[in-house]
C-alpha cells in the first residue's frame, strides 16, 4: 500500500474513534433513557433524562437487606449534602414483588427524603449493571456511568464490618465529578445482598 493511502486510512480510523460516543452501561441492551418510573408516592420520574443536574446517583437496594438498611442514614446524608451541589439522587427498590404500599412504608421507616423508585423489571438495574444491594451508580447528564460500586468500605464482607469506614468511595467520586476531574476508582466491589434476576427482568433484556 502506498504511503499516501496508508495516511488516508489512518486518518479515517482516527476520525472514527474520535466520533465514537462515550461508553455507557447497558449500551448494548434496550434503550431506557426515556422510560418513566413510579415512586412510592405515585409520582412519575425519568431518572435517565437530563434535567439540568450535574450528576445523578442511583442507590440500588433490597428492602429486606440488612446491610442496605444499615446504610440508610448515610444514604440520606449523601443525598442531602450533594443535592445542594446539583446532584439528584434516587433510591431504587429492585424487588419484583414489592408492593407500592410496602415500599412506601419501608421508605418512611428509613426516613428517605428523596424520590424512591420501584424497578421490578430491573430496567435500571440492567442499565447500570448493578448486582448487589446496596450498590450505587453515578451518572453523567449523558448517562455515562462515572462510578459504580460501594458507598464506602464499612462493610468488609458478609457478616463483617468496620466500626467506621476508612474510605468514602461515593463521596470521593462525586467530589471528583463536581470538580471536573476523572474518578480515581470508577469501579469498586460492593458488599451486600445479591440482586436476583427475575422473569420480569429477563423479559426486559430481550
Amino acid at each position: 500500500m502506498k504511503p499516501a493511502a496508508v495516511a488516508i486510512l489512518l486518518a479515517v480510523v482516527i476520525l472514527a474513534a474520535a466520533a465514537e460516543p462515550p461508553r455507557r452501561a447497558g449500551a448494548t441492551g434496550p434503550d431506557v433513557s426515556n422510560l418513566s418510573f413510579k415512586d412510592v408516592q405515585g409520582a412519575t420520574h425519568q431518572p435517565l433524562v437530563a434535567a439540568g443536574q450535574k450528576a445523578t446517583v442511583l442507590f440500588f437496594v433490597l428492602s429486606d437487606c440488612p446491610i442496605a438498611n444499615s446504610y440508610a442514614p448515610e444514604i440520606n446524608r449523601i443525598a442531602d449534602v450533594y443535592s445542594a451541589r446539583g446532584v439528584r439522587s434516587y433510591l431504587v427498590y429492585v424487588e419484583d414483588d414489592l408492593s407500592v404500599a410496602a415500599g412506601r412504608q419501608h421508605a418512611q421507616e428509613h426516613e428517605y427524603r428523596f424520590p424512591v423508585l420501584l424497578d421490578p423489571g430491573h430496567q435500571l438495574v440492567n442499565f447500570a449493571l448493578a448486582t448487589v444491594s446496596p450498590e450505587v451508580a453515578v451518572l453523567a447528564p449523558d448517562n455515562t456511568v462515572l462510578y459504580r460500586g460501594r458507598i464506602d468500605d464499612r462493610a468488609v464482607a458478609l457478616g463483617k464490618s468496620r466500626v467506621a469506614p476508612s474510605r468514602h468511595d461515593l463521596r470521593l467520586a462525586l467530589d471528583a465529578v463536581l470538580d471536573g476531574k476523572p474518578v480515581a476508582n470508577p469501579i469498586t466491589k460492593a458488599v451486600g445482598c445479591y440482586i436476583t434476576r427475575n422473569e420480569s427482568s429477563k423479559a426486559h433484556e430481550k
